[in-house]
C-alpha cells in the first residue's frame, strides 16, 4: 500500500536510496524524477485533475526545405541577441490582459519599473497571441523562433545514431528503486514511466534545449537567469545551463510552496553542492513561503531563499485601495467540477442571487471554456455569474473589487491575502496542509459542514489592504547581497 501522504511515501524513497548520486550526462534526476512521481500518484488514485492540455508547436510535418529555411532563421535569430541584464523564461499562462495588453505578471512589472534590459523567452505560446498587442513586445522573443537549429541537427544525428541522449549514467541502486515502485499494486505502471527507455525521450528534449539556452546566455551574457515554474523541461534546461556558466538561477514564487509540494518541500537529500536542476535562488512572496523552504535550504550552502515581494501584486497596490467591492471571487481550478462545484455551492448561489459572482477561470485551463459555459447553462447560474477567461481584468483589479474570495485550494488566497481579502478554502482535506499559517492568521476559513453560515461570517469581515513588507523594486540590490 501506499503510504498514507504522498509526500510522506516519496520522502522514504528518498530516504531509502542514494538519490543525491543519480545523475545522468552529470544532470541531477532525482528532482525531475521526485515532481513527476508526485504528479504520476496524483494523476493515478484519483480524477480531480481533469485540465484538457494545450495545443504545441509542432515540426514533423515540415518538409525538408521548410526545416533548412527554419534551421537558418533560428540560427539568426540567436546570433543577433544582444547584451541583457537579465532573461527570464515564461509561457503564455503567465500573462494577463491589462489596458488592452497581454503583460506578463512576472517579468513586466520588473521591465517597467526596474530594469528595462531584460529578455523575456516564452515557450509554446506564440500561436495564441491573437486578440491583444503584447506588453514590451520588443523584449520577448519565442523560443520556438529561437531553438529549431539545434533541435534539427540533433534529431539527424539521433537518426543516424551519431547522438545519443544517455551517455554517461550514475544511478547507484536505481533498478531496486524501480523495483520499488513496481510492487505497489495501486501504482500500477509507475515504475515503467522511469525506466531509462522512457527517460531517453525527456532527456533528448532537456539536452537539446539546454544548448540552446547555453548559446542564449553566451550571447545576452545576463546577470541572472529568471523561471517562473522551475520544474517543467524548458525550467530545468536553463537552470542547467546557467549552472554550467555561472550565472544564478532564480525561480519567482508563482503559487503556493507549502512542504507537501514535491517541488519545493522538504528535501532530505541534498549535495552540498547543491542540485544542478533546480534553482540556485528562490524569490519567494512571504514569509511563510520562505520558512517552507528553509527547512531544507538552510542545510545546503548552494540553494538561498529570499523574500522580495510579489510583483504583480505590488506593481498595483498604490493603484487599488479605493476600488468598490462589488464581487465573490471564485478562483476556478483546472479539476473536476464535482470538487469545484459541489451542489451546496451551487444551491448557495441560486438561492442568494443578491450576489455577483466572479468566476476567474485558471489560465491553464482555456480550453475547458466552452465546459464551463455548459454547466452555468445547465445549472441555471449563468445570470448569477460573470464568467471570465482572463480577458477581462487582471487578478489584482478583479481582486481589489471583491468582498471575499472562494477557492478550491488555489495559491490565489495568498495574493488575496496580500489585499485584506479573506478567503473560503472548499479543500478540507488539504487546506491546512497548504494554507495553514493563513488560516491561523485569520486571512483563509476552512470550509466546514455550513457553507452558508461560515460564508455570511467570512464576508461581513473587514478587509484592509496591507503594505509588502518588500518592494521587488529593490530585487537586483537584494539579490546581489547573496553573492557575498
Amino acid at each position: 500500500m501506499v503510504p498514507t501522504g504522498i509526500s510522506k511515501f516519496i520522502l522514504e524513497l528518498e530516504e531509502r536510496f542514494p538519490v543525491d548520486t543519480w545523475k545522468i550526462n552529470g544532470i541531477d534526476i532525482w528532482p525531475i524524477i521526485r515532481v513527476k512521481i508526485q504528479t504520476k500518484i496524483n494523476i493515478s488514485i484519483n480524477t480531480k485533475f481533469t485540465r484538457k492540455p494545450a495545443s504545441y508547436v509542432g515540426y514533423s510535418n515540415y518538409g525538408f526545405f521548410q526545416k533548412i529555411i527554419r534551421v537558418f532563421s533560428s540560427l539568426s535569430k540567436i546570433n543577433s541577441l544582444n547584451k541583457a541584464d537579465f532573461i527570464g523564461t515564461s509561457n503564455f499562462s503567465h500573462r494577463s490582459v491589462y489596458k488592452n495588453e497581454y503583460y506578463n505578471k512576472f517579468y513586466d512589472p520588473i521591465l517597467d519599473r526596474v530594469n528595462s534590459n531584460g529578455l523575456i523567452i516564452e515557450h509554446n505560446s506564440k500561436e495564441f497571441y491573437s486578440d491583444y498587442p503584447i506588453h514590451n513586445s520588443s523584449k520577448v522573443m519565442f523560443f520556438e523562433d529561437l531553438f529549431y537549429y539545434r533541435y534539427f541537427i540533433n534529431s539527424v544525428l539521433r537518426k543516424l545514431k551519431l547522438y545519443k541522449p544517455i551517455k554517461k549514467i550514475e544511478l547507484k541502486g536505481y533498478s531496486d528503486f524501480l523495483k520499488e515502485l513496481g510492487t505497489i499494486k495501486e501504482l500500477n505502471g509507475l515504475a515503467d514511466e522511469f525506466e531509462l527507455k522512457k527517460m531517453e525521450y525527456l532527456l533528448f528534449n532537456l539536452l537539446t534545449y539546454k544548448r540552446v539556452y547555453s548559446k542564449i546566455i553566451k550571447k545576452t551574457k545576463p546577470d541572472y537567469v529568471f523561471e517562473i515554474c522551475h520544474y517543467n523541461v524548458n525550467s530545468i534546461a536553463l537552470t542547467i545551463a546557467a549552472n554550467e556558466l555561472g550565472v544564478p538561477s532564480v525561480e519567482i514564487q508563482h503559487g503556493g510552496q507549502p512542504t507537501v509540494h514535491m517541488a519545493y518541500g522538504v528535501w532530505t537529500k541534498v549535495p552540498d553542492s547543491g542540485y544542478n536542476t533546480i534553482p540556485e535562488i528562490y524569490w519567494n512572496w512571504d514569509q511563510e513561503s520562505k520558512e517552507n523552504l528553509d527547512q531544507w535550504v538552510s542545510n545546503n550552502r548552494h540553494h538561498k531563499t529570499i523574500v522580495l515581494g510579489n510583483p504583480w501584486i505590488d506593481y498595483f497596490k498604490s493603484q487599488l485601495s479605493n476600488e468598490e467591492k462589488k464581487y465573490v471571487l471564485y478562483s476556478l481550478q483546472p479539476i473536476s467540477f464535482e470538487l469545484i462545484f459541489p451542489p451546496y455551492l451551487v444551491d448557495f448561489i441560486k438561492n442568494n442571487p443578491e450576489y455577483k459572482w466572479w468566476m476567474r477561470i485558471h489560465p491553464t485551463d482555456i480550453n475547458r471554456k466552452q465546459d464551463y459555459l455548459d454547466f452555468f447553462n445547465k445549472n441555471k447560474i449563468e445570470d448569477l455569474v460573470i464568467f471570465d477567461d482572463g480577458s477581462k481584468l487582471s487578478l489584482p483589479e478583479t481582486l481589489s473589487q471583491s468582498k471575499l474570495h472562494i477557492t478550491y485550494s488555489s495559491g490565489t488566497l495568498m495574493e488575496a491575502a496580500e489585499l485584506g481579502i479573506k478567503t473560503i478554502v472548499l479543500d478540507t482535506e488539504n487546506a491546512k496542509n497548504y494554507f495553514e499559517s493563513y488560516i491561523e492568521k485569520g486571512e483563509a476559513f476552512a470550509m466546514n459542514s455550513d457553507f452558508g453560515t461560515l460564508f455570511n461570517q467570512v464576508i461581513s469581515l473587514k478587509s484592509k489592504t496591507k503594505i509588502s513588507t518588500k518592494d521587488f523594486t529593490s530585487c537586483f540590490e537584494e539579490l546581489d547581497k547573496l553573492k557575498n
